[in-house]
């Protein structure tokens, strides 16, 4: 469990309410019939689509015994959202919940060559993940106080071991009265999150070349090394790579060859040509150049 997070819960009144992500296992509501733990899909099945509800959000109402049991499920703890409700009404707690589940943000811009559209909406419904305590520690700032409230709802507190170390966020007195209907987020709340998620992979991707090269990052302050990570991945985008991994992938043989694989046509004929695609061509690659281009830059 992450470092104080069992602190935050040992002073919690039971029963403590969890809100689990099916997507982070094969089979959830399984691997919890294991340990004797039941729990409500917040998403309803509809038109055969269990496969979803499955992987969906999944809230569970907690004794000591069974929050005990809980945390014996290995990783559970970046899997779950826990809500501390004074007065637990769990049917009450759980409409509560699906209303959360979508949210507004705004709608993008119509491409550079399309017509105006005056019917065009100014917002799209997306589903909230609110249940991925990652999620929920990069919304938490952005919040403005009614929607805090919203999302609170009857709750006095939740409890998440993000990222960045276990939190713990409390209602205020000084809220005002939430709002009536979904979380509407604005342009500015968005770029603040996208500003969240880019410092967040930046620094996964700083901590896993830690970990690879040591050698090359051993005098290379945080600092200097964030900067490395933001240069490189700006170059790999441009080169097509998209996800957080292949991101990663670049970065190391970036750093592992002083630059060289920038230079280095066949690797970029490579991965245009993947006909799976860039981040999945770069994996194969990695292995294949990455030792070689290791010892030259070490030379």
């Amino acid at each position: 469990m992450a470092a104080g997070l069992a602190d935050i819960l040992a002073e919690w009144p039971r029963p403590v309410f969890a809100v689990l992500d099916g997507a982070k296992y094969d089979d959830l509501p399984a691997l919890l019939r294991q340990v004797d733990v039941a729990a409500r899909a917040l998403f309803l099945e509809y038109r055969g689509n269990a496969g979803i509800v499955r992987a969906g959000p999944h809230l569970a109402l907690l004794n000591e015994r069974r929050l005990r049991n809980l945390l014996r499920i290995e990783g559970i703890d970046g899997a779950t959202v826990f809500w501390r409700v004074e007065a637990p009404d769990e049917p009450a707690f759980y409409r509560h919940l699906r209303t959360l589940n979508l949210v507004e943000i705004p709608a993008p811009p119509p491409a550079q060559d399309a017509a105006p559209d005056p019917f065009a909406p100014a917002q799209r419904t997306v589903m909230f993940r609110h249940w991925d305590p990652g999620v929920l520690a990069m919304i938490l700032p952005v919040l403005t106080p009614a929607q805090r409230a919203r999302l609170f709802g009857p709750a006095a507190a939740l409890a998440i071991a993000a990222p960045e170390g276990a939190l713990q966020a409390r209602r205020r007195a000084d809220w005002p009265e939430p709002a009536h209907g979904r979380l509407v987020l604005n342009e500015a709340q968005m770029q603040a999150l996208s500003g969240a998620m880019t410092a967040r992979s930046h620094r996964a991707i700083a901590s896993y070349l830690r970990d690879a090269a040591p050698e090359q990052t051993r005098g290379m302050d945080e600092a200097g090394l964030l900067g490395f990570v933001a240069r490189s991945e700006a170059q790999g985008r441009a080169w097509g790579l998209k996800t957080e991994a292949g991101l990663g992938r670049f970065a190391y043989l970036t750093l592992v060859s002083r630059g060289e694989v920038w230079n280095a046509p066949p690797a970029l004929d490579y991965l245009r040509s993947a006909v799976d695609g860039p981040d999945k061509a770069i994996a194969r690659l990695l292995p294949a150049i990455g030792e070689r281009m290791l010892q030259r830059g070490a030379a």
